[in-house]
């Protein structure tokens, strides 16, 4: 992602858009830069001044300024997100091939052996079979999160 940035357009306004509007929330909050340390340190200013500072100098552009650099500043944080979420996923999958997320793969497992068992009832009276209401128990005690993947 860096060597795209390096050309593509970055706003100088980048850092303001986002502070303006109050992305400063997520994330872990704002950061400034000291040059002498040349290190970014928490800002523990209240954040509406950081805001309202950010708002002053963003309103000094053009409006055609400004909507220009707010369409950069969303196509380069939806490559953000797009990169995050590609990292997420392969974090995940290498932890699953480490081994670290057994549980998950047992449970995956007795599901499918579970399913297995009940669908190979195939009478019309299937879903009142012991292993029907056995795979149904199982699944209806599984928490939410287990549904979301």
């Amino acid at each position: 992602m860096m060597n795209d940035l390096q050309e593509e357009w970055v706003p100088e306004c980048f850092d303001l858009f986002f502070v303006a509007v109050g992305a400063g929330e997520s994330y872990g909050g704002l950061l400034g830069y000291d040059a002498y340390e040349q290190d970014y340190f928490g800002i523990s200013c209240p954040d509406s001044w950081a805001e309202d500072e950010a708002k002053k100098k963003l309103k000094s552009m053009t409006k055609d300024e400004f909507i220009a650099a707010a369409r950069q500043c969303f196509k380069i944080y939806q490559a953000y997100i797009g990169l995050r979420n590609r990292y997420d996923s392969l974090k995940a999958a290498i932890d699953i091939l480490r081994d670290q997320n057994t549980g998950i793969l047992q449970a995956v497992r007795e599901i499918e052996e579970l399913y297995d068992a009940a669908s190979k009832k195939q009478e019309r009276y299937a879903e009142y079979s012991k292993e029907w209401r056995t795979f149904e128990r199982y699944t209806d005690t599984l928490p939410q999160e287990a549904w979301i993947q």
